[in-house]
């Protein structure tokens, strides 16, 4: 479903000449998470990231669990070109989660690539190549920091 929805909105850009983007989203720190406090907060901490990508990106924008603790998120066929940036900015700070039982809240933090049409990449799998590379690019950020 990702995949067909990016290529729709890619299409739709190019065909009415306006602006989408696709957002890669990497869970930071997983296996800590999972092994620190239990896969129950794990899948706790995903539901929850999961929860805020749909928030911030709104009612246009289709978020889809592409991979373990990764998620992607296509932009609608007009998105303007604040969104993305905005979407990135708000998602870099991570998310606060409650861990359920125990009520004690667990930082989770993503690590977040944006690439948008046509600047980025003029089809899918490009705008997926420049968004995985911005991702990794901000996941080597973090471990050097």
């Amino acid at each position: 479903m990702f995949d067909a929805q990016l290529d729709l909105a890619v299409s739709l850009a190019r065909e009415y000449g306006r602006r989408t983007g696709v957002i890669i989203v990497d869970v930071n720190r997983m296996k800590l998470i999972n092994d620190v406090h239990g896969h129950r907060v794990g899948d706790e901490a995903l539901l929850a990231v999961a929860a805020e990508i749909r928030k911030m990106g709104g009612a246009d924008c289709v978020t889809a669990r592409i991979g373990g603790d990764e998620f992607g998120t296509v932009l609608s066929a007009n998105c303007d070109a604040l969104t993305a940036p905005r979407l990135r900015a708000n998602l870099k700070s991570g998310v606060v989660c409650s861990t359920g039982g125990a009520g004690k809240p667990v930082f989770v933090s993503a690590s977040v690539g944006v690439a948008l049409y046509p600047d980025d990449g003029t089809t899918a799998s490009e705008l997926l190549v420049s968004a995985d590379k911005s991702m990794y690019e901000q996941k080597r950020a973090l471990s050097v920091a």
